[in-house]
């Protein structure tokens, strides 16, 4: 009988999204992504509100300055209000009936296809640039032996629904997140820049690397394609 940690580990960890499903969807966004644009506006801006619920606007706005009044807008923060389209009323808190991208992406027959049960957990930084994010993960899947099986990638800001992240107890991450882990069996981290890695210089990342070093799973690393 599974337990409760390992049952909402499997939860966590339904869904991925594979190299074409990542294809596809920089291609929907030609002349909106930038080679600059990073993984966390690509969230913030165009993955989250494209998975607020019917009748929903999610309104992200790009946090400028911390209050002391400095310019921070190069961490790619964000905060998010919703709005109800019949009455114009803004909350903070999300409405029901939230998705993940994964499951936006299930949802219609023509993109189901692009999502899988995830093959590998991929760790990285919320500041690297997407579409480089995107091409070390196609050249890491060009670099398996022939005859590989189709990869799935959990990949956070499409497996889960980020609109629900922030009401995670603390303990999730200690147990819920590692069994996670654990369950994948295979960690890929991108190492960028190749000569000072950022991910291991975030407590996150360094906690993702614990969780499969502890979990025994496998460990890749990928890298992008100038610095290949």
């Amino acid at each position: 009988m599974s337990s409760p940690v390992l049952s909402e580990a499997r939860e966590y960890a339904k869904h991925g999204i594979s190299i074409e499903g990542l294809e596809a969807f920089i291609a929907g966004l030609e002349g909106t992504l930038t080679a600059e644009t990073t993984t966390s506006t690509v969230c913030h801006s165009l993955i989250k509100p494209a998975t607020a619920p019917a009748g929903w606007v999610d309104v992200a706005e790009l946090i400028l300055r911390d209050g002391e009044g400095n310019d921070i807008r190069d961490r790619c923060w964000f905060r998010h209000s919703y709005r109800e389209e019949a009455t114009g009323r803004v909350q903070d808190a999300p409405p029901p009936g939230t998705r993940s991208y994964c499951e936006l992406l299930l949802a219609d027959p023509a993109t189901a296809h692009q999502v899988g049960a995830p093959t590998v957990f991929f760790s990285h930084a919320w500041l690297f640039k997407f579409k480089n994010v995107a091409a070390a993960l196609g050249a890491f899947v060009d670099g398996l032996p022939p005859g590989s099986p189709p990869q799935f990638f959990w990949f956070d800001c499409f497996s889960i629904d980020e609109h629900a992240t922030q009401a995670k107890p603390q303990e999730f991450w200690g147990s819920t997140f590692r069994e996670a882990i654990a369950l994948i069996g295979h960690t890929l981290m991108l190492l960028s820049p190749w000569d000072q890695p950022f991910p291991l210089t975030r407590a996150w990342c360094l906690w993702e690397l614990h969780c499969t070093c502890v979990e025994g799973a496998q460990l890749s690393v990928c890298l992008g394609p100038s610095e290949r």
